[in-house]
């Protein structure tokens, strides 16, 4: 077996080549005598100002292969003929640019030239899957933020999830290919983007949802692939800065004030508080009833045990006012910087240029966390050397960081500020108990990343190119409780020693004097992992002929990682602790993959078809003995490597892809794609064995398990409607197997139980998209989208495993899950002011101003809830109101002979809309219940998520409001130079 595996591989080198990011495009037509019809042999087609070109064949057909995105110039000679020059055209990535040349006899003016425009695709013709092209001006206009990830996902079909990563029609995040440059840009543990671009260095996205190329791999919903701007013959700069004044980014007053009457204002009081929710009840007993109650006295607790006895009521209002001491938050304003610097490198003939770009945010949570701001940046450097004619050299560095906050979620993950759903996600869990004590429960997390790769490109003719790719890339992972809580007594109030709480981490779990609030922790989660990347890859590329372009190639890749990373635990005297639960272990795997596709066009059809072959080798043993000694209580973790196990044998699967474009009219046409994608299980369901200090084995991950698989199906039609519109509506298919998830294992003879990950859920998904776009217009541009989704999953086989031969294996309830759908409808608008020729002065003022739009609508959250109120017994029988969003970006600029100069204004979420927190776990915090509010808004006859009725809103006054509804309008001021 294992001669067969490495057969395979050297098979998967053999066949040479993979483009596992295609960069560039082409440009192809036919050339004919515009009198006759007659096609044209010989005719020189080039690009202006390059050296870059091709002749005519004897069927007067030319093309030219592997050209960036960019906008050209074609000039077209011929003895005889006018020359003619062909100006806009342009290439996208992976696309071909049909431009068909009429030319006339020359008259008597000698070496006169034909100046024409490009005519424009009035339908993508060779696109036989769902695609987005974004270009520079869309992304500088989109008023959806600075991360790119914002304005991608405002194409259809595409959502973010509670961390702020994207997900493409139903599927993971991890489901989803990044290429920056055609270097892989995901991160090996999470499979997240590793790679951030600011958005003035981007030439264009190429955003693909429906199926893809055999050349695509390790990715089943989607591919992300960006091209950035190179360095010329000239210099250039550019600089974007934006703020966004101090603001409260939530709704309601500031949490640490008076006017947080649950967390803060009714204990204020040594009498009994005002009564605001009209229970009959006051709100707080009062300091001197709460004395009364304990006969006097109130041991306080602190780090290490009793700190003292408060006596009187007024003592112990003064130790509560000191434990829950105002913060400081939403006090500084948020800033953004990106730039780019490029031309040639001095003293180099041209022949290298250089590219830089770079962005720092910092962006203010919108709570209180143990750091006070989300802080990000990333580095690239490219160096361009053309040695000749036929071959160019790059090198590309890139340096990222992340510095930001992590509670007990998943591994390597952290809270990004400018992902809403991610800060409630933080937040809803911990601000009951850990409002005043944030640096305690949410720890430092910061990643660093490299990334380094080396391109050569050999142009071997004017049909044909090879390229050879290597790439190193590492990040490292550092979760780690703050600054350790100084217990050096600053004040004393009635024999009660305080030190500096509720600030720094404090390694013991105990709370304020009122036993409301946490002040420490005596556990805290910790991560020093790391990972490197080595990857080769190369490409060849050759069109055969005009009706053939064929792609071949190899991808192979090693990775290590070192996994370190879990709960730490301390005693009452910060001495350090076995770990609550830990996982340690190095580990390393290799993936390689080859594939053969040919694009096939004939008459206006295209016709993608190819197969790719992947192969996945784990170099981690995996258990062979389920019910292993080594998995019980008492057993050093260390030796759980001494139970029984065995290397796994390669992993390879088979996929075959196709895409077929066949045009109905001159302006319409269909499309289909079908193909199988795979992709390894992730390392935390591959690798993570955690042992808990108090338990035998928790969980096994499962080195063995298959790759995840998804069949996936597309059909669509595009129609040009006279040249003014084009609509587009697809349907989708993604039946999607060996999905992961977790079964049990009960051993009888040593009395463990633990979860193994294995290969046993499904997802099926399917859905239509309908989208309009408005593409030509010069005062106007858009397009409008709609979604609507189906999604089942659901599990197959054993739930449970006995040792016991006596005791039946459990054969798990399939657990179908069929949510019901959330349709989506989208619009991004782009107005441009018209020029106002009979009055220079108002044209300067009111000519240059852009506005864009972007205002996004889906249908209500569904949750379950059954009384008297709502009968039945149907899952998700109720329906929350909807939710929307309006964004927008007004921008003004001004052209100088030197420079061009944009100011503008971003505001999101324009309308400062309000929106019911529907989770649960919010509730569950509040001292009202969800099942009392759905209850009011039955018997008033409003739907669940009604917030402005004035019974209402009393209700609501009771609960968290700063939890309550999402974020407030947030207002952004920048600039742009372009030098």
């Amino acid at each position: 077996m294992h001669n067969r595996s490495l057969l395979i591989i050297l098979m998967m080198y053999l066949i040479t080549s993979i483009t596992f990011a295609d960069t560039n495009g082409k440009i192809s037509g036919v050339v004919i005598d515009k009198k006759t019809g007659e096609r044209l042999p010989g005719v020189n087609i080039i690009l202006v100002d390059s050296d870059i070109g091709a002749a005519t064949n004897a069927n007067g057909e030319y093309f030219i292969i592997n050209l960036p995105p960019d906008t050209y110039t074609l000039k077209a000679s011929y003895v005889g003929y006018a020359t003619i020059i062909i100006k806009d055209v342009r290439v996208n990535i992976e696309r071909t640019t049909s431009i068909d040349i009429e030319m006339q006899e020359e008259s008597l003016q000698l070496g006169q030239e034909i100046v024409v425009e490009a005519k424009r695709e009035v339908i993508r013709k060779d696109v036989s899957f769902s695609q987005n092209i974004l270009t520079t001006q869309e992304i500088e206009s989109s008023p959806t933020g600075v991360d790119l990830r914002e304005m991608i996902a405002t194409g259809v079909g595409i959502d973010r999830d509670q961390y702020g990563h994207l997900s493409i029609r139903g599927g993971l995040v991890d489901e989803i290919g990044y290429f920056v440059d055609g270097l892989s840009g995901n991160d090996k543990r999470l499979g997240i983007p590793i790679i951030k671009v600011p958005q003035s260095a981007v030439k264009e996205i190429k955003v693909m949802t429906g199926g893809f190329n055999a050349e695509y791999g390790d990715a089943r919903s989607g591919m992300i692939n960006i091209v950035t701007k190179s360095g010329g013959s000239k210099y250039n700069i550019s600089v974007d800065y934006r703020n966004s004044p101090a603001a409260r980014k939530h709704f309601g007053p500031n949490l640490f004030s008076p006017d947080n009457w649950w967390d803060v204002g009714r204990y204020l009081y040594l009498e009994p508080s005002p009564d605001k929710d009209e229970n009959g009840i006051p709100d707080f007993e009062g300091w001197n009833s709460y004395m009364a109650r304990n006969k006097g006295k109130k041991t306080v607790i602190g780090p290490y045990g009793a700190i003292g006895t408060a006596t009187t009521p007024e003592d112990m209002l003064a130790i509560w006012e000191f434990q829950h001491r105002p913060q400081d938050y939403a006090n500084e304003a948020d800033n953004y910087v990106e730039g780019t610097f490029g031309g040639p490198v001095p003293f180099a003939n041209d022949k290298l240029t250089f590219f830089y770009s770079g962005f720092y945010d910092r962006t203010l949570f919108p709570f209180k966390f143990s750091v006070p701001a989300f802080t990000d940046q990333s580095h690239t450097l490219k160096l361009d050397y053309k040695i000749n004619t036929s071959m160019r050299f790059r090198y590309t560095g890139n340096y990222g960081e992340t510095n930001s906050v992590t509670y007990d979620a998943e591994p390597g993950t952290f809270v990004d500020a400018h992902s809403w759903n991610n800060v409630m996600d933080a937040m809803d869990g911990n601000a009951a108990g850990h409002l005043f004590n944030a640096d305690t429960r949410m720890v430092h997390a910061d990643v660093y990343r490299t990334l380094q790769g080396i391109d050569f490109e050999y142009v071997v003719n004017n049909n044909s190119f090879f390229n050879l790719n290597l790439q190193y890339d590492k990040s490292k992972y550092r979760a780690h409780p703050g600054q350790m809580r100084d217990t050096t007594t600053l004040m004393i109030i009635g024999g009660v020693r305080l030190d500096e709480s509720p600030f720094n981490f404090a390694a013991n779990k105990y709370k304020d004097v009122l036993d409301v609030h946490r002040l420490g922790e005596d556990k805290g989660w910790r991560d020093y992992t790391w990972y490197e990347t080595f990857q080769l890859k190369g490409d060849y590329t050759n069109q055969l002929n005009t009706n053939h372009l064929l792609k071949t190639g190899f991808k192979s890749s090693l990775n290590k990682m070192y996994l370190d990373y879990g709960r730490h635990r301390w005693d009452d005297s910060h001495i350090d602790l076995p770990a609550e639960d830990w996982t340690k272990r190095s580990i390393s795997y290799l993936e390689v993959a080859g594939y053969l596709q040919d694009k096939i066009e004939f008459g206006g059809m295209i016709m993608n078809i190819g197969v790719r072959i992947d192969g996945f080798k784990s170099f981690v043993p995996a258990f062979t003995d389920p019910w292993s000694y080594y998995y019980q209580k008492g057993v050093n973790f260390d030796s759980l490597y001494n139970a029984p196990s065995d290397v796994p044998e390669m992993k390879i699967v088979l996929s075959p892809r196709l895409g077929v474009s066949h045009p109905i009219t001159e302006n319409a046409k269909l499309y289909f794609n079908y193909g199988y994608f795979y992709q390894r299980g992730t390392i935390q369901d591959l690798y993570t064995d955690i042992r808990k200090i108090s338990s035998s084995l928790d969980r096994m991950g499962n080195p063995n398990l298959d790759f995840r698989k998804t069949i996936s199906y597309e059909l669509g039609i595009e129609h040009n409607v006279f040249e003014l519109f084009t609509y587009k509506l697809s349907g989708y298919y993604k039946d999607v197997s060996n999905e992961v998830s977790t079964i049990a294992f009960d051993a009888n003879t040593f009395g463990y139980s633990y979860n193994r990950t294995m290969n046993n859920e499904y997802r099926d998904i399917m859905g239509f998209e309908f989208e309009v776009l408005f593409p030509y217009g010069k005062y106007f541009s858009g397009r409008l989208s709609y979604d609507y989704r189906l999604v089942d999953r659901g599990n197959y086989g054993y739930s449970t495993y006995y040792e016991d031969e006596f005791k039946k294996n459990i054969l798990q309830s399939p657990n179908t899950s069929k949510p019901k759908p959330r349709p989506v409808f989208r619009a991004n608008l782009t107005f441009t002011a018209p020029e106002i020729t009979a009055n220079e002065i108002l044209n300067s003022i009111f000519s240059d101003i852009v506005v864009s739009t972007y205002i996004k609508w889906e249908a209500g959250n569904y949750l379950t809830y059954h009384s008297e109120t709502y009968p039945g017994i149907e899952e998700d029988n109720i329906q929350w109101t909807p939710w929307y969003n309006v964004d927008l970006n007004i921008s003004k600029r001004f052209d100088l002979s030197w420079m061009t100069f944009d100011i503008y204004a971003e505001i999101q979420n324009l309308l400062n809309s309000k929106f019911l927190n529907g989770n649960g776990k919010f509730w569950d915090q509040s001292i009202v219940s969800q099942e009392e509010y759905l209850e009011l808004v039955a018997e008033k006859g409003l739907k669940p998520g009604t917030y402005d009725d004035p019974d209402v809103q009393k209700f609501l006054d009771k609960a968290m409001y700063y939890l309550l509804y999402g974020q407030t309008r947030d207002i952004w001021f920048g600039v742009r130079v372009v030098l």
